[in-house]
């Protein structure tokens, strides 16, 4: 009898140390349902990208000038690459290139067409609105040439430098492409041998040019 109450004993003793050597773990509560919304695909946000651009233009001349005077503004196409350092602000370089037509041969080297050609580099900003928008505007320097010529042959070179600036509206249709709007004027100062009263008008050239493409991030 004796040693039946000392093994139940032993028994109870060993089932309690059992029990503090190793007590019940609770449960882990499920997250509520504030911390599950966070695990949800976040909302989409702006982020540094570089892009291409390729655009169309409609070019027109500004001022009292031979190519405001004499021209009338036909089309053109430009491409350009974008790198930002940070979220808002980057570099912009490219090329573009205008065409008119000579509507008076008398002013313009008796000539039919006007060929400028305008690699550009600067600076933009790029002011978000909202999600999807953002407008951009932007300050650049240009090393131009313009070219006259008939149906039969070139008529003239001559080459330039000029300051642009400008801006575009951008929509972002996905986070890598987006539509974008805009124009840019610039004033221009070419090498032109004419007598004195006449440099103002052959040297010192404005153009407005409106501007529309696509831009594709890489």
């Amino acid at each position: 009898m004796k040693k039946k109450y000392l093994l139940l004993c032993l028994l109870g003793f060993v089932v309690a140390k059992a029990q503090v050597a190793y007590p019940e773990i609770p449960e882990e509560p499920e997250p509520p349902q504030a911390q599950q919304d966070t695990l949800q695909e976040p909302e989409r946000e702006h982020i540094i990208q570089d892009y291409i651009r390729l655009y169309y233009i409609s070019p027109s001349g500004v001022g009292n000038n031979v190519l405001a005077k004499a021209n009338d503004g036909q089309g053109g196409f430009g491409i350009g690459m974008s790198g930002y350092f940070t979220k808002n602000f980057g570099i912009i370089a490219g090329l573009e290139v205008t065409t008119y037509n000579i509507t008076n041969a008398a002013m313009a080297a008796n000539g039919s067409r006007t060929i400028i050609t305008a690699p550009y580099i600067g600076g933009e900003y790029r002011l978000f609105l909202g999600k999807y928008f953002s407008l951009n505007p932007s300050l650049c320097f240009t090393a131009n040439q313009m070219r006259q010529r008939n149906s039969e042959k070139k008529l003239g070179t001559y080459q330039g430098v000029g300051i642009r600036a400008g801006a575009t509206f951008d929509y972002a249709i996905i986070p890598y492409i987006k539509l974008f709007a805009g124009a840019n004027f610039a004033h221009i100062w070419y090498d032109v041998d004419v007598a004195a009263q006449y440099e103002d008008y052959y040297r010192k050239v404005g153009t407005l040019n409106v501007v529309a493409g696509i831009k594709l991030a890489f």
